[in-house]
């Protein structure tokens, strides 16, 4: 498909050109008064090839004084260092990962962008330091996603192929000095490439990157570097804007001893944070860390999302990581976070934990729960007791049983049931198991599917009525 003549839309302030052919005549015919430009090429094939930006098609671009906004995916560029030099007026830009179309990498090609707030990498990770360097201290928001990089290797002898040259796989504070002094960064994304046909098991972002950026109001860092969170911790204790707070530690870490375990406190140290999501597969967070990070008196009003532990863990008990969840601490978390509303906590609660005390959870209308230390029958009591439960997900928690379902379909407000990695439910009631249960509005509820389920059981000798009632 063609894009579309422009030439008439002489007061047109936004475009999106997607998936679609873009010419150099549609490129001349760019209206002056654009103010946020989009040409995304997701697709690429021989009818539609990834869209080269060079001298010969940037003229009109380069005339676009009233730009504000470029984003450009699936979109390459020659010479582009002269072509965002003409653009220094931005203040927001998206580019592919892999944009750059020279032979050489351009040295701090975003240099020249001195009114440049946003920043973001999309499509293909980066993997040219280059890239990173020289970052507009303006900047407000930084996301990217790193695949590793290759630099020369001055103390190896050179071959035949060339310069010798080493991999950096850790994005730290000296591979990215720049990253480190963008102290007027209120966002930042920091992942790690996971590619199929790539070895990306060592890519890690390192803390060191974050020890200064104490603004910070957004956080999301992917397997995170270091034998110990205190690193991290140490910086986290000072972030006290920060509003959400998301953090996938590395297999690397270890959790810290128990006298060392207050430093936990840092996760939630700001009153301002509206979600966490500590998603690790390991041990980043200690056993019994939760009495730090929702002490006595902890006050943390806007906390709106918590998500501990992670889907891939639900499977094998083996597999759970340390559970920061352990006596009086969901009634802890319940007393500092009155407004929470999804709580997702997956291998992440001990067996003396008080699961009755889920019930104090009164603003939660989304929950995702389970793990091998979790009592089933408990956990459908407390449940019983949250009427405004709207979602509910309950995986790899084995103790979970037939009598335990049936008690559900007291829960009325539900729109969405899914219960998986659990107690292998008798005949028909294993159709939950299979696929979750989902009540559309002006359909039948959750409750009533559940129910009917239930009943279909019983007609088959599968489950006995008095079963209800335990």
């Amino acid at each position: 498909m063609q894009a579309p003549p422009l030439q008439h839309l002489k007061q047109l302030q936004e475009l999106l050109l997607q998936d679609c052919r873009v010419s150099n005549k549609v490129l001349a015919q760019l209206p002056a008064s654009l103010r946020v430009l989009v040409v995304a090429i997701e697709n690429t094939s021989e009818q539609l090839p990834r869209l080269i930006l060079n001298s010969s098609n940037t003229a009109r671009l380069r005339q676009l004084s009233s730009l504000q906004g470029l984003y450009l995916s699936g979109v390459g560029l020659q010479d582009s260092a002269g072509l965002l030099a003409a653009l220094s007026q931005l203040t927001s830009l998206t580019l592919d990962g892999s944009f750059w179309e020279e032979r050489a990498v351009p040295k701090a090609p975003l240099r020249g962008l001195t009114n440049l707030r946003e920043l973001c990498f999309v499509r293909n990770p980066v993997d040219k330091l280059e890239l990173l360097q020289d970052l507009p201290p303006s900047l407000t928001r930084l996301e990217l996603i790193w695949l590793g990089a290759s630099v020369p290797d001055p103390d190896a002898p050179a071959s035949f192929y060339g310069p010798a040259t080493k991999s950096i796989d850790v994005l730290d504070a000296e591979a990215a000095p720049s990253i480190a002094q963008l102290t007027a960064l209120r966002r930042l994304h920091l992942l790690c490439a996971q590619l199929e046909n790539a070895n990306t098991e060592a890519l890690r972002i390192c803390p060191s990157l974050v020890q200064q950026l104490q603004q910070l109001q957004e956080l999301r860092l992917d397997h995170i570097a270091g034998c110990s969170p205190t690193m991290l911790l140490d910086a986290l204790q000072s972030m006290t804007q920060m509003q959400h707070l998301e953090l996938h530690f590395s297999s690397d870490i270890y959790p810290l001893e128990d006298e060392e375990m207050q430093q936990y406190a840092a996760l939630t140290a700001s009153s301002q944070l509206t979600c966490l999501k500590l998603l690790d597969d390991n041990d980043g967070v200690a056993y019994g860390a939760a009495q730090y990070m929702f002490a006595a008196g902890k006050q943390l009003p806007k906390l709106k999302q918590l998500h501990l532990g992670s889907y891939a863990i639900r499977w094998a008990a083996d597999n759970e990581p340390l559970k920061p969840f352990g006596e009086g601490d969901i009634a802890r978390l319940a007393a500092a976070c009155p407004a929470l509303e999804h709580f997702q906590a997956i291998g992440a609660i001990q067996g003396a934990a008080d699961i009755g005390s889920l019930a104090q959870l009164t603003a939660v209308t989304q929950m995702v729960i389970g793990g091998v230390e979790v009592d089933g029958s408990q956990l459908a009591a407390a449940l019983l007791q949250l009427q405004q439960l709207r979602e509910l997900e309950i995986t790899g928690t084995p103790s979970f049983g037939a009598a335990d379902l049936v008690r559900l379909t007291r829960l009325t407000n539900l729109r969405r049931l899914a219960v998986d990695a659990c107690e292998q439910l008798p005949g028909v009631l294993d159709e939950v198991f299979l696929a979750p249960m989902v009540s559309p509005a002006d359909t039948i509820s959750v409750s009533e599917q559940l129910r009917s389920l239930c009943m279909r059981a019983v007609a088959q000798s599968i489950l006995h009525l008095e079963e209800e009632d335990q």
